[in-house]
């Protein structure tokens, strides 16, 4: 793996496993020592968390995932309807305009929302995508506000571009990177799933977490290209996969987490 599992995200990987149940701290640490990490570094980690009020604690010193994730959780999970999120391209495409005079902050954060939904910058203060997302006008709009849209921004469908104007679009998006990605993190599954009983939850866990997160960041961040620019067959054959996988390891961690929460 080139990436290394950290407090952080074994942390927030523990609780989204759990969500919506809370998890005792005593279990947070208890799994943060079996895989190799101090009590001072994962409560640090839960420390930061909750300073960004994407953790909270109860009562009981137990923890829990905020409603503020609630908006990116609900893009994200989006993944799981697979091809429904797409329909037929028929040329069209959905533009957004972004307002002159905007903070930094409030136009870093529309353009990463842009980014989500796969727009790219392709005239002059106006991103683009193919229009073929499964979902009325409005409901996407909605969902880039949601997400960190300015509400000041304008979108709308257009057509009628010119043809020489129009022909470098497909271009912006890197098809042949994002093929090669889908096919790699596609055999990378296969062969965690194939081995994950054959060797020890120390290391077929934390696996689990960075895999299957690497995944998920894909599929929920792709940008749902149709067909006439990018070969949908990958994006179908890795999601199908990644449910396979998320439900061997949901029951994994479901069992460490069982057992832990009977020892606290």
């Amino acid at each position: 793996m080139t990436q290394a599992l950290t407090p952080k995200n074994l942390v927030e990987g523990f609780l989204r496993a759990a969500d919506p149940d809370p998890i005792s701290v005593k279990s947070l640490l208890t799994v943060g020592e079996l895989l190799g990490f101090s009590n001072n570094a994962i409560r640090v980690a839960i420390s930061r968390l909750c300073a960004k009020e994407l953790v909270v604690s109860d009562a009981r010193s137990c923890y829990r995932l905020t409603d503020k994730t609630f908006a990116v959780s609900k893009f994200i999970e989006r993944w799981r309807i697979g091809e429904n999120r797409v329909c037929p391209w028929q040329g069209q495409w959905l533009c957004c305009h972004l307002p002159q005079g905007m903070q930094r902050t409030e136009r870093n954060q529309s353009q990463k929302s842009l980014a989500w939904h796969g727009f790219k910058n392709g005239l002059s203060g106006i991103y683009l995508r193919p229009d073929n997302l499964n979902l009325s006008i409005t409901d996407i709009r909605n969902q880039l506000i949601d997400t960190g849209l300015t509400p000041q921004a304008t979108l709308f469908k257009a057509s009628d571009f010119s043809g020489e104007q129009a022909a470098h679009w497909p271009t912006l998006w890197n098809t042949l990177e994002l093929e090669s990605t889908y096919q790699e993190l596609h055999d990378q599954l296969c062969k965690s799933y194939d081995h994950f009983h054959d060797i020890e939850p120390t290391k077929s866990l934390p696996e689990s977490l960075i895999l299957g997160g690497k995944t998920l960041r894909v599929l929920a961040l792709d940008p749902l290209l149709p067909q006439e620019m990018f070969d949908v067959s990958l994006r179908q054959t890795l999601t199908t996969m990644m449910i396979k996988y998320e439900q061997l390891c949901r029951t994994a961690w479901g069992e460490l987490i069982q057992k832990l929460e009977e020892k606290s």
